[in-house]
């Protein structure tokens, strides 16, 4: 009962009163109309013609009165009642039943039949207009009193023991009218309340729904997309669709900071000329976008017009009807890539369950970016294990699969086309032989004796993969399905259904192959090694044995993608790879880690010569770059490349230490790419030929381009020097009182000469002898 005295429950149950009483004034009139005519017919013998008259004429006004009020408002009826229309519906009730009321006291009959008949008249009249109107209870009560108390009121004056009866029972019938209708008011305001939470519920039903929709999209688009650009439209259309946003784009900047959109849905023609920038010193760069740039963390602004940050694009929105914004991170290898941004129509409509639903798309698009470009390999072999699957199932649908009938002597009774064109026989061949003809050998025919016979008893048996032999002898791979049949003569008999898998057997085998090969090398990928350097280490345990871990980098590969395209890079790497397994061991592992960084696995070195080994094997290896790489045609490049080494076990005893060891040996040799030794480095022994640094001759040539590139410094730099120690040397008596002994000449002449000393010293031109 509380939900029905709550102001949003009276408010809902008045307009629906205001709506039901305006839809009830056509009918209230007709048959208001036709109760009078049949009354006036009645009364006009014996009543008072004037005073029929006036009652006609009110009725009659009364009516039409209501008749525009319904003209005026039956084609938009009002969303919610308005007091005015409300009280004038109610008041065209109300003197509608004044004018039956008017009756027994200015026109009652005489006779104890004539009031009877109006007695009788009035209370029909009183009743259905209850029954009718119990749902407004004013509109009820105003029936059941201003037409039943006149009634009894005016029998009672009329003094004859019937019309007193029927008086006492006008009275009694009004009461159990008042009473039925606001029964019946309270059980229209309960169902009218009950509607509104149903429809409420039903909303927030859909809404979740809704939500519960997008949520399971987003992950289909996030499981399937093929690429980004794909993954991105779709996740934008999705949160058109389901989020019930009006617009929502994914974008990142450009060179200049500008944010350039990649995908976008809805409301696009907000994004033209639409500028907003990672610069910071404009009002275009302080907003939610960049913020999240910058901040990697989602933003909520529910208004457009009370956010200072929005203001830039306020009018814009005002002009597209949004008013409410969310901006959030996607994020790629741990860094904010993309923003992922939506708007909504309403104020303030990012809620906890929104927010929520758009942080966590968010983390999936992150979590799906980082996981594209494996999936898309995964993907292609699903496509094709799909089709494979799909055909199988039209075989089926289409009785496309091979299917033969065979008696308790697993004699074949009859064969289908399929069942011909899969084994290469021809149905006259077959029919008539055993199904040994079908299986690879005799031990087959044997092994399947006692399934034909269970098959036989009703049993039914799924076979995934079974061999047979085709006429021309060679193998294939079937999957069958049996059930038990009643032969024509009334014997068990078996109907085989066949479907030729051997198509399906070698996708899988193809995607165990790519699923441990690197796509565009067709080495051993990340994946495979890590399943391949643990056994190493454990053989190298069993064995006590030493094995090298090399990790190589091309030396400055980017330039090559920059300069002539990612198609030259990849060709290049193709044939580095190439050129790494015709120079490394059969045993060895090659491995591409991804980009331009390979592993190398050698094992059986000797640890006592380990370094002049691993010398003779790397000297080979670096042949891979000796010859240039054709990287475009008639267009050669030279390449190099750096390699860390780690051994196992002076340096590590597990595969992911020796990987980190070896990369970071990798990364020393690369700070010191110009000035090495050697193109490879140890890890663990820093004291080796390999990592070991030159040291730098003060009268060699390095030397002397470095003091020739310097001398503009140098000559700057002596002036001063020589200043410094004169002015520190006035500052200390014992020698001052010696310099100040010189004449200004002798000053002179001393200042230059420590200055031209002090050139000689740095000339690239001085030598030892020349020291000396």
């Amino acid at each position: 009962m509380a939900s029905v005295t709550a102001p949003s429950a009276t408010q809902s149950v008045t307009a629906e009163q205001c709506r039901q009483l305006l839809a009830s004034v056509p009918l209230s009139v007709v048959t208001n109309l036709a109760a009078s005519g049949l009354t006036y017919g009645f009364l006009r013998t014996g009543a008072p013609s004037k005073a029929l008259f006036g009652w006609v004429c009110a009725v009659g006004l009364i009516h039409l009165a209501r008749l525009i009020v319904w003209v005026l408002y039956r084609r938009s009826p009002p969303l919610e009642c308005k007091a005015r229309l409300h009280g004038s519906l109610r008041m065209g009730f109300a003197l509608t039943s004044l004018s039956w009321g008017a009756i027994p006291l200015f026109l009652l009959p005489a006779s104890n039949l004539g009031q009877t008949f109006v007695a009788c008249v009035l209370a029909g009249i009183g009743g259905a207009a209850v029954a009718g109107l119990a749902f407004d209870g004013w509109a009820a009560y105003f029936y059941a009193i201003l037409t039943g108390m006149p009634l009894a009121f005016g029998l009672w004056l009329a003094g004859s023991n019937t019309s007193k009866t029927l008086a006492v029972l006008t009275v009694l019938y009004s009461g159990y009218l008042l009473v039925v209708a606001k029964r019946r008011e309270r059980q229209f305001a309960h169902l009218v309340i009950w509607r509104e939470d149903a429809l409420q519920n039903a909303k927030n039903l859909r809404r979740l729904a809704a939500f519960n929709a997008m949520r399971s999209q987003v992950n289909i688009v996030i499981a399937t997309a093929e690429n980004e650009k794909e993954l991105f439209q779709a996740i934008c259309d999705l949160a058109i669709q389901y989020g019930g946003f009006q617009l929502a784009w994914i974008g990142r900047p450009n060179a200049t900071g500008r944010f350039e959109f990649v995908a976008f849905s809805g409301e696009s023609a907000y994004l033209d000329g639409l500028y907003i920038t990672t610069d910071t010193s404009v009002p275009e760069g302080r907003g939610p976008t960049p913020r999240t740039w910058f901040e990697s963390r989602a933003c909520f602004s529910g208004s457009f017009v009370t956010a200072p940050a929005l203001q830039p694009w306020v009018e814009k929105a005002k002009r597209f009807g949004l008013n409410s914004t969310a901006t959030l991170p996607i994020q790629r290898l741990g860094r904010t890539s993309d923003v992922f941004v939506v708007y909504h129509s309403e104020m303030d409509a990012f809620d906890a369950e929104m927010r929520s639903l758009l942080e966590d798309i968010a983390t999936d698009l992150s979590r799906g970016l980082a996981r594209l470009a494996s999936r898309q390999r995964e993907l292609k072999l699903g496509a094709q294990l799909d089709a494979a699957q799909r055909f199988e199932r039209s075989l089926f649908q289409k009785n496309a699969a091979g299917l033969y009938l065979i008696d308790a002597h697993r004699t074949i009774l009859d064969v289908n086309p399929a069942l011909c064109a899969m084994t290469g026989y021809e149905s006259s061949e077959l029919i008539g032989l055993t199904t040994a003809a079908l299986h690879v050998d005799v031990d087959a025919y044997d092994d399947w004796e006692h399934r034909y016979i269970a098959s036989m008893d009703g049993s039914t048996i799924d076979h995934e993969a079974v061999p047979f032999r085709r006429k021309d002898g060679s193998r294939g791979s079937a999957k069958l399905m049996t059930a038990s049949v009643e032969l024509p003569d009334g014997s068990p008999g078996v109907l085989v259904s066949a479907i030729d898998i051997s198509a399906l057997q070698q996708a899988n085998e193809a995607m165990s192959y790519q699923a441990r090969h690197d796509a565009l090398t067709g080495l051993l990928n990340r994946f495979a090694l890590e399943l391949l350097l643990p056994i190493s280490v454990v053989r190298g345990r069993q064995q006590n044995s030493v094995f090298a871990v090399g990790m190589i980098d091309l030396d400055d590969f980017k330039f090559i993608n920059d300069t002539w395209g990612h198609d030259a890079g990849d060709r290049l790497l193709q044939d580095f790879a190439a050129r790494l397994k015709a120079h490394t061991r059969g045993s060895d592992i090659v491995a591409r880690l991804g980009g331009d960084e390979f592993v190398i696995v050698t094992e059986n070195i000797d640890e006592l010569q380990a370094i002049d080994q691993l010398h003779d094997i790397f000297d080979l290896l670096h042949q891979c770059v000796e010859t240039p790489f054709e990287i475009c045609p008639d267009v050669f490049q030279t390449m190099g490349m750096t390699m860390g080494v780690a051994l196992f076990p002076l340096d590590a005893e597990d595969g992911d230490a020796l990987l980190r060891q070896a990369d970071a040996a990798m990364y020393q040799a690369k700070l010191h790419k110009h000035d090495r030794k050697h193109w490879w480095r140890i890890g663990g022994n820093p004291d080796s030929d390999a990592g070991r640094e030159e040291e730098l001759d003060p009268y060699g040539l390095d030397a002397a381009a470095l003091l020739e590139s310097m001398q503009p410094q140098i000559k700057a730099l002596t002036d001063k020097f020589v200043d410094d120690f004169f002015a520190n040397l006035s500052q200390t008596t014992n020698p001052w009182n010696i310099l100040k002994q010189l004449s200004s000449t002798e000053a002179d002449n001393l200042r230059r000469v420590q200055t031209q000393h002090f050139l000689f010293l740095f000339s690239p031109n001085t030598s030892v002898l020349s020291r000396k």
